[in-house]
């Protein structure tokens, strides 16, 4: 099983359209062969602080779901890992921060 933590820091002006992407990505993701579970966590202190934590069965399910036809048109950027929503009036920043960290499950001893 793989599975991807995703650290996300919404823009102030746009969270509500960040957190409408989240929610939209989810509902993809729960119809994508191998997902196996999605949480999206939000932070007590920082309400523009939120984590995703998906599982899916294979690495390559979850590289198939990321490289799909039809994702959400964002953009990508900087150091800080930036992401903007392209639309035909522009870019919207959505996450001033973005940090992705794919996983695999310990072996247990035995």
């Amino acid at each position: 099983m793989i599975t991807v933590l995703v650290l996300h820091v919404s823009a102030a002006e746009n969270r509500a359209q960040a957190e409408a992407l989240i929610l939209r990505n989810t509902a993809d993701a729960k119809k994508a062969r191998g997902f196996v579970s999605r949480r999206i966590l939000y932070s007590v202190d920082d309400p523009l602080v939120c984590y995703s934590v998906t599982s899916w069965s294979t690495r390559a399910d979850l590289d198939a779901f990321r490289t799909r036809p039809g994702r959400p048109a964002v953009e990508t950027e900087g150091k800080e890992g930036c992401i903007y929503e392209r639309s035909d009036g522009g870019r919207r920043l959505l996450f001033s921060r973005s940090e992705t960290t794919i996983c695999i499950e310990a072996e247990e001893e035995p």
